[in-house]
C-alpha cells in the first residue's frame, strides 16, 4: 500500500527528476492516492513480469537529447515491498558517478522485521542454481559489509542501473517474469565489459514477499501460482542461458541431480507438493528448448567476453557445502529446542507506516508448527537448503505495484554544488 508519506518522500527528493509508478492489480487505495499526488500512474495487466512493467515505464520516459545527459541518466528500480532508507540514493548516486565502468550498484537489504538481520549485500547463483548471498544463517548487520565491493548482481529490489547500459543489455530477460532476473541481468553486463556494486552504506529493509509466499504469484509464467516452482525453473534457465557451451552437459547433470535429491527429501518430508514443483520445474524448461536456444544466441551477439569472466562471483562447491550443513544443522538443533525461527517484533516505529505496505507485513505468520517433523522444518525453509528466500513465513498481501524512479544523475550533480 502507498500512503502520502511514501509519495512525499520520493517527490521531495532532490536527486529524482521522474516518478512512474506501474500498477499491476492493486486492489487498494494506491492508484486514488498516486493521482492525488500528482505521480505519473499507468495501470497494467496484472500477470505480466516485472521487465515488462519496467518496459511500459521506459515507454513514458524519452530519451533525453544532450548525450552526455543520457549518458548519466539512471534507473532507480522499487520493489512494492521494499523500502530504502532516506539516504540510500544519495549514496548509490555518489558510488555510480565515481566509477563510470559501473552500471549496476544496490543497497544491502536488511530484514523487514529484524532490521539488523542482512538478508543480501550482492548476490550470486551456485552451479546447481540455488541463489547466494554469502552471507552467514541470520548473520546480523554490524557495519561489517558497508563497504563498496564488486558482486555479480545486486537484487532489483532496489537496483540502480544506468538507463543506456540497460536498454543496450535488453532490458530483463522477458523470460524471467519474477526470480533470477537480477543475477541474469548481472551476468549479461559482466561479459558485456560492465561492472556492479554493492553500496553497503546504502540499505534498504525488504519483506521478500513473492519468494517466501506471503502473496501469492500471479505473472503468466507461474504455473498454479507456484513460486518455489518458477525461481528453480528460471534458475536452471540462467545457467543454462549464460553459461559457455561445453560446461552445458555437467550443468545438466547437476541441475537434475540437485532436483532428484530435493524431490527425496520433498517426499519424505511428506511435502509432495514441494516434490512436484522440482519435477515441474525442469519439464518446464524441457518442453520449451527453443526460449533457451534463443536466449543464447541474444546473449552471444552482445558478449563481448568470455562467460568464464563471472567465476570468482560464484561459489566453490565447498562453501556451499559448508552452507548447507550449517543451516540444515542449525534447523534441527532449533527444532530439538522447540524454537520457532521468527524475526523478533519490537517496539520501534513499524514499516507499515513508510507507506509501501498493509499492517499485514508487521505481523508474521509463524511457518513451522511445534507438530511438524524435523525433516518437514527443514524443506520448509528453503533457506537451509540453499535456497532462494532468507526470510519464510506466510502471509497474504493482495495488491501488487510497481515503482520505477528515474532522475537525471546530472542534475544530482548540480544540485550538490
Amino acid at each position: 500500500m502507498v500512503t502520502r508519506s511514501h509519495c512525499r518522500a520520493l517527490l521531495t527528493n532532490p536527486a529524482i527528476d521522474r516518478i512512474i509508478a506501474v500498477d499491476t492489480g492493486s486492489v487498494d487505495s494506491s492508484p486514488k492516492l498516486l493521482r492525488a499526488a500528482g505521480i505519473t500512474y499507468i495501470s497494467a495487466d496484472r500477470d505480466i513480469g516485472y521487465g515488462d512493467a519496467i518496459e511500459i515505464a521506459l515507454e513514458q520516459s524519452p530519451k533525453l537529447l544532450d548525450p552526455i545527459d543520457e549518458a548519466n541518466e539512471c534507473l532507480w528500480l522499487i520493489h512494492d515491498d521494499c523500502a530504502p532508507a532516506k539516504d540510500a540514493l544519495h549514496y548509490l548516486l555518489s558510488a555510480i558517478a565515481e566509477r563510470p565502468q559501473v552500471v549496476i550498484a544496490g543497497p544491502k537489504l536488511l530484514g523487514w522485521y529484524d532490521r539488523d538481520h542482512l538478508l543480501e549485500a550482492g548476490i550470486s547463483i551456485a552451479p546447481n542454481g540455488a541463489r547466494w548471498t554469502g552471507l552467514e544463517r541470520r548473520e546480523q548487520d554490524q557495519g561489517q559489509h558497508d563497504e563498496i565491493k564488486e558482486v555479480l548482481s545486486v537484487s532489483t529490489a532496489g537496483m540502480l542501473v544506468r538507463r543506456a547500459a540497460f536498454e543496450e543489455l535488453g532490458g530483463l530477460d522477458p523470460n524471467l517474469a519474477l526470480f533470477r532476473d537480477d543475477v541474469d541481468l548481472g551476468w549479461r553486463a559482466r561479459v558485456a565489459g560492465f561492472s556492479a556494486i554493492c553500496v553497503g552504506q546504502a540499505s534498504a529493509f525488504h519483506a521478500q514477499a513473492s519468494a517466501s509466499e506471503r502473496r501469492n504469484v500471479d505473472v503468466s509464467e507461474a504455473f498454479l501460482h507456484r513460486p518455489l516452482m518458477l525461481d528453480r525453473r528460471n534458475a536452471a534457465y540462467v545457467m543454462l542461458a549464460n553459461s559457455s557451451w561445453w560446461t552445458l552437459p555437467w550443468l545438466v547433470l547437476q541441475l537434475l541431480g540437485t532436483s532428484l535429491l530435493r524431490v527425496v527429501f520433498d517426499l519424505l518430508a511428506k511435502l509432495p507438493g514441494y516434490a512436484g514443483d522440482e519435477i515441474a520445474a525442469v519439464g518446464l524448461l524441457l518442453i520449451h528448448p527453443a526460449d533457451l536456444i534463443k536466449a543464447r544466441r541474444a546473449r552471444r551477439r552482445k558478449r563481448l567476453l568470455s562467460p568464464s569472466v563471472v567465476e570468482p562471483y560464484i561459489p566453490p562447491r565447498g562453501s556451499q557445502i559448508r552452507a548447507g550443513v550449517d543451516r540444515v544443522t542449525s534447523t534441527i538443533s532449533q527444532k530439538l529446542r522447540g524454537k520457532v525461527d521468527v524475526e523478533e517484533i519490537d517496539d520501534s516505529p513499524r514499516y507499515s507506516d513508510l507507506g509501501v505496505m498493509t499492517e499485514e507485513f508487521d505481523e508474521p505468520d509463524i511457518l513451522l508448527s511445534s507438530k511438524s517433523s524435523i525433516m518437514r522444518g527443514v524443506l520448509r525453509r528453503p533457506d537451509s537448503l540453499g535456497a532462494h528466500c532468507n526470510n519464510c513465513s506466510l502471509i497474504h498481501l493482495r495488491q501488487s505495484s510497481l515503482w520505477i524512479a528515474l532522475w537525471r544523475s546530472a542534475w544530482f550533480h548540480s544540485n550538490e554544488r
